[in-house]
């Protein structure tokens, strides 16, 4: 039991288990498929495996010896390393960043750093990445996955296991916590983990076996429900457009309007982060949001590459703001996978980046996170479109944030098809959703 790491012991051994392990029960699982590709380096991975060292700070370890840790890609036919290697280092979103400079640099420091550094830059179909497993598929155990709202590292990859384990449905369950890591000692919804072992282990009737498969929280209400599929069967999938001055609607947009301008100067210059936001006006009824959310973007830059980083936000009658699902997208991947994607579901292939035509309007298709909550009367839901992490905040002086996109760049929002795919849950005999 336990999450994270101890989450992916566990998705490793149930693909080949020993007969006497009965029943898994991977907390805040990492492990998934891994189709949910944005083609952004996270470096979150990078702090969790070295203790979350600041993002000016470079983990103290000398170079191993030669034969030790050894770096999987330095191994590649000495031309195409040489090439590579040089790549990355005058790159801009490496070469005026000197930690992950160095870790470039001098690759013996940290094999797992230079390994996933340079795959960012030319990803393979079915290259290995942090928390995917390849035998998900033959995991047959009786398996109870659990995730916390809202955490990138833990959201998809606990939904995709839950898609894609082959054990029986009868036995297959999932758990979403509210937002937010546990505190550890990790000892909440420890309850959840004794009324499962109970059961599969000792034979105890605990009634867990007799709910339905999802048990999730719902934001907003702040109340637990169950759940018998996902998405949820009654979802009305409904469109929300980007209009100009702000507004986001059920309303189509009429005529061509200007688009909307933001400029993200590069970091090293200016570490301000820029945006632009669509905000619905105040809701008319209790209006629930549960499921898979999806925008679709049409917009032009002026560079060949940039990050699109999308944030949801409930925000309530006093202004007060809560963050519910984020999304990312490198610009250069934006090549769906057709026989994997869904419409509230976009799903990006891992392979080379393909360069986007200057001043082009190109359609972006962007997976946000899975999210539960409803927003009571009178609170807004607000998009918000950048293209950096704040490296300046508490979160990225933990080092909890995307790779910096080191060029200044001016994004263009286009209007008329742009749009938010949104699940709305209706309540009772309502069916459309009122804005």
């Amino acid at each position: 039991m336990g999450p994270s790491s101890y989450a992916e012991a566990q998705m490793a051994i149930g693909a080949d288990p020993p007969p006497h392990l009965k029943a898994l029960h991977p907390d805040e699982c990492p492990t998934g498929t891994g189709d949910h590709f944005h083609g952004i380096f996270d470096t979150m991975p990078y702090h969790i495996m070295y203790g979350r060292h600041g993002n000016d700070s470079v983990f103290p370890v000398p170079n191993y010896p030669y034969k030790v840790k050894r770096p999987e890609l330095l191994d590649l036919p000495k031309e195409e390393l040489q090439a590579r290697l040089e790549e990355a280092l005058n790159h801009p979103d490496i070469k005026y960043n000197s930690k992950w400079y160095s870790y470039i640099k001098y690759p013996l420091k940290s094999g797992f750093t230079f390994n996933s550094l340079l795959n960012s830059f030319h990803p393979r179909p079915g290259q290995p990445a942090l928390g995917v497993s390849p035998d998900i598929d033959k995991i047959k155990l009786p398996i109870y996955l659990g995730a916390p709202w809202g955490i990138r590292l833990y959201m998809f990859g606990a939904f995709e296991a839950y898609e894609h384990v082959s054990t029986p449905a009868r036995n297959k369950k999932l758990i979403v916590y509210p937002p937010g890591y546990p505190p550890r000692p990790y000892t909440w919804y420890h309850d959840e983990i004794v009324r499962w072992y109970d059961y599969w282990l000792k034979g105890i009737d605990t009634g867990i076996m007799e709910e339905p498969p999802i048990k999730m929280f719902v934001m907003g209400v702040n109340k637990w429900r169950f759940e018998s599929e996902w998405p949820l069967e009654r979802t009305n999938w409904a469109k929300l457009y980007l209009h100009p001055g702000g507004r986001l609607s059920t309303d189509s947009v009429s005529g061509k309007p200007e688009p909307d301008r933001f400029t993200q100067v590069a970091p090293y210059k200016d570490p301000a982060v820029c945006c632009v936001t669509y905000r619905t006006p105040p809701l008319v009824e209790d209006t629930e949001i549960t499921g898979p959310v999806a925008l679709y973007l049409d917009a032009a830059i002026d560079k060949e590459d940039t990050n699109w980083m999308i944030d949801l936000v409930m925000v309530d009658a006093d202004g007060n703001r809560q963050l519910i699902s984020q999304g990312h997208l490198k610009a250069a991947h934006r090549a769906l996978d057709q026989s994997k994607s869904k419409a509230y579901d976009p799903i990006h292939p891992r392979q080379d980046p393909v360069p986007v035509p200057p001043g082009k309007v190109v359609r972006y298709g962007i997976s946000l996170l899975p999210a539960a909550c409803v927003f009571k009367r009178g609170y807004a839901l607000e998009l918000i479109i950048r293209n950096q992490d704040d490296v300046l905040s508490r979160l990225g002086t933990w080092g909890i944030y995307m790779l910096p996109f080191m060029q200044t760049v001016t994004h263009e929002i286009h209007f008329g098809d742009s749009h938010l795919l949104v699940p709305h849950i209706p309540a009772g005999q309502k069916y459309g959703l009122k804005i």
